[in-house]
């Protein structure tokens, strides 16, 4: 409800960072400054199932949707590379390839794929990340473009199906970052400023308008993790790092009142 969003004053989020930054650079605390959001896609991609042997090479008389995916995933980690050569904020992860559960069971075409056979059917998910909105749809109509492209070149058909959109926030409130420094200050806590490329509840929270037409205030705090290693048993952040973490989060909130 509304008057719930307006009642908020400030929303901090304490996390690990899931990134080996700080443990790396040896620093305690990373402020946040900005956090990524993904817009989402599942591309299928349909050529033609012929015998793996019988069949002459060439795209005259094979549509194959393994080779033409290899040449999409690629190309597009070379579109990627000349964004980050160019210092520009942007993720894109290809995390499944024909192995959701879901997509397998209600369709079956993917196991007519088999070792004696020029692959007919593939599909794949594309997740892309970035702090900045514009960048972002920038980007995604070049990897459109790029796997149209590519999809004509290898006589192949594409279906580009969205999943799902979420604005990142360009950068989260002044006011509250600078409450966090000076809260690392006070208690002689090394910090630094950073990104935050996961997306995480606060991300949510920074997208709700409270009625003066102000975003609710929040404020992120990150402290390392070994390895880097985040949603696995594996995962460990150390007592200490995480009590200099409650620190300072607890010394911000005093702050406000």
């Amino acid at each position: 409800p509304q008057n719930e969003i307006d009642s908020i004053l400030a929303h901090f989020e304490l996390h690990i960072e899931q990134a080996t930054h700080l443990e790396e650079q040896d620093i305690d605390i990373g402020i946040v400054k900005a956090i990524a959001a993904p817009v989402r896609l599942m591309v299928r991609v349909q050529g033609a199932f012929d015998h793996s042997g019988a069949t002459p090479i060439g795209v005259k008389y094979r549509k194959d949707v393994n080779l033409a995916v290899a040449y999409m995933q690629v190309r597009l980690d070379q579109l990627l590379q000349s964004y980050l050569g160019e210092n520009k904020d942007i993720k894109h992860t290809i995390g499944v390839v024909n192995s959701s559960r879901d997509i397998n069971e209600s369709d079956s075409r993917v196991y007519q794929n088999t070792i004696t056979k020029v692959s007919g059917y593939t599909y794949f998910s594309l997740d892309i990340r970035s702090t900045d909105k514009k960048i972002r749809d920038e980007y995604l109509e070049k990897v459109k473009e790029i796997i149209s492209i590519t999809a004509k070149e290898f006589a192949v058909t594409i279906d580009i199906n969205f999943i799902s959109a979420t604005d990142p926030i360009e950068s989260l409130d002044i006011n509250l970052q600078n409450v966090l420094k000076n809260s690392c200050l006070k208690n002689q806590i090394s910090n630094t400023t950073m990104i935050s490329s996961a997306m995480h509840d606060a991300c949510m929270v920074a997208g709700q308008k409270q009625s003066k037409g102000n975003n609710v205030p929040v404020g992120m705090i990150f402290i390392p993790c070994r390895n880097g290693i985040s949603h696995s048993p594996a995962e460990y952040a150390s007592p200490e790092a995480i009590a200099k973490g409650a620190l300072c989060f607890v010394d911000a909130v005093l702050a406000l009142n």
